[in-house]
């Protein structure tokens, strides 16, 4: 975020509503005044609330099984964002990332991209976001070809 870390936990701390700022309220009443919170520790709290072992466990089973399936890549690209949160030891590297994404792809956009090598998921959705774009163009044009037949 760019900023220090008593800023970021007041930040993050700020947008907190309902149950989780009641939370947050006993969680720095319990722990004292004395008590100076850095990101690190705040946010180790606020995952071991919110996200227990269970639910992390899940959350990394559907990233391992995660694939486009259905969806735009756009909207891939959300899903895999959200869900690489908890898995983020298996894509440690900008490529591991890129070949992770590039795994899920629908097979026809995978086999567009995969030979380009791309270094940086960065890459990989913006090449497959023009792939896609152009076949919705092509599909397009064929069925209005095929109106006027």
């Amino acid at each position: 975020m760019g900023c220090p870390d008593s800023q970021r936990v007041s930040l993050a701390t700020f947008t907190l509503d309902g149950e989780a700022e009641l939370w947050w309220q006993l969680v720095k009443k319990e722990a004292g005044s004395s008590i100076i919170w850095s990101w690190s520790m705040f946010s180790d709290k606020f995952d071991q609330k919110y996200f227990p072992d269970s639910i992390r466990q899940k959350m990394v089973s559907k990233f391992i099984s995660l694939e486009q399936g259905a969806l735009f890549v756009a909207q891939y690209e959300a899903r895999f964002i959200e869900l690489s949160h908890f898995a983020s030891d298996l894509i440690s590297t900008p490529s591991m990332k890129a070949h992770k994404f590039e795994k899920g792809l629908y097979p026809c956009l995978r086999s567009r991209v995969v030979p380009l090598r791309l270094p940086t998921f960065e890459e990989v959705t913006n090449q497959a976001k023009i792939i896609e774009a152009y076949f919705e163009e092509m599909n397009k044009t064929r069925e209005q070809l095929l109106r006027y037949v």
